[in-house]
């Protein structure tokens, strides 16, 4: 969905998601679990924030981010966050695949206007892969 229909109108009414900063980005991770999101619905989610030694069993979601252009905005804790289209379609296959509870998603999980957190979280990267129940991946 671009800027118009459900996304759109979540988006004006919604204030803007802020992350908290990690107490350890390089030992903590956040996980989402999706309240709502089947196709042609909007997408809405809770993010936790975990030590990665105590994570609850997640699956690891890897997708292309495609064009920067094809946005969509999710609601996470009750905020808009802009995301890639491509993000919301893959987080309404995570939704309706009904398998499990918590996903880690690099385009939410991490806050990407924090260029130490990135690069923390991208040094955890195997890590945080190897420790996932499932991989989900969505070539496009």
């Amino acid at each position: 969905m671009t800027s118009e229909g459900i996304g759109a109108e979540v988006e004006s009414v919604c204030p803007h998601f802020e992350y908290k900063p990690l107490p350890d980005s390089s030992t903590y991770i956040r996980l989402l679990e999706i309240l709502d999101g089947d196709f042609d619905q909007h997408v809405r989610c809770e993010l936790t924030t975990w030590a990665l030694s105590e994570a609850p069993s997640y699956a690891a979601i890897s997708y292309t981010w495609g064009d920067p252009g094809d946005v969509a905005h999710v609601t996470v804790n009750g905020k808009s966050l802009e995301v890639r289209q491509n993000c919301e379609y893959v987080l309404q296959q995570a939704f309706s695949s009904g398998q499990n509870k918590y996903f880690w998603c690099d385009a939410i999980s991490i806050n990407q206007g924090d260029v130490a957190e990135k690069s923390d979280q991208v040094a955890i990267f195997a890590t945080l892969y190897h420790k996932a129940d499932q991989l989900l991946v969505c070539v496009g």
